[in-house]
């Protein structure tokens, strides 16, 4: 037998200003203002600034839920998230080129006018979804570093981009995705001197 032991509370109302000096006073010069004139001033513009912002990021989002077909919808469906990671800058290209689906190991092709690569293990179109959602050669790296996600959404919410990069370290995609970014720059940069040359004659 576990010994009761029983315990009384006792409840009372009573107002939270009483017995405070000028409380009645303060209550009637208050409900007098009811009786001022409504006086028009303006507003401050920044006092809008908040609800304008608001209001287009709204906007914003209606228009992005009408493209929930794109890749990039799946990854982000919602808009105006900021992002601080605070990497350093190659770290920076690697990520941004994994959101938007672009790297140099699955977009040369297009520059080069080739054939889509192939994953040699599957036998499939290589992609950067492939890579990190389905191919079974970086599935033990998925399962120790990623939480084995299933979608691309998810290794965005999911699993920290300190994992993400060393999983493209250990599986040897870093430097495949990373350099994509200077042979974009590089590209830019033939075209350009290609249109310099032709203005020239």
């Amino acid at each position: 037998m576990f010994p009761i032991t029983v315990k009384y509370s006792t409840f009372a109302r009573f107002q939270a200003d009483v017995g405070i000096h000028g409380n009645n006073e303060a209550d009637t010069a208050a409900k007098s203002a009811l009786e001022f004139e409504i006086v028009k001033f303006k507003i401050p513009s920044t006092d809008l600034k908040h609800f304008i912002k608001l209001y287009i990021n709204s906007l914003w989002q209606i228009f992005w839920d009408f493209c929930d077909t794109s890749k990039l919808y799946s990854i982000q469906n919602k808009v105006n998230i900021p992002y601080n990671f605070n990497l350093k800058r190659s770290d920076q290209v690697v990520i941004s080129r994994i959101r938007i689906g672009h790297s140099k190991l699955t977009h040369t092709y297009l520059l080069k006018g080739e054939q889509q690569p192939e994953c040699i293990f599957c036998d499939c179109p290589l992609t950067l979804h492939h890579i990190f959602l389905e191919c079974p050669d970086t599935l033990p790296a998925r399962n120790s570093l990623l939480n084995n996600v299933q979608t691309m959404q998810d290794l965005f919410t999911q699993v920290n981009i300190s994992d993400i990069l060393q999983f493209l370290q250990e599986c040897d995609f870093y430097n495949k995705i990373y350099f994509f970014f200077y042979t974009f720059i590089f590209f830019i940069i033939l075209i350009l001197k290609f249109y310099a040359r032709r203005m020239g004659r």
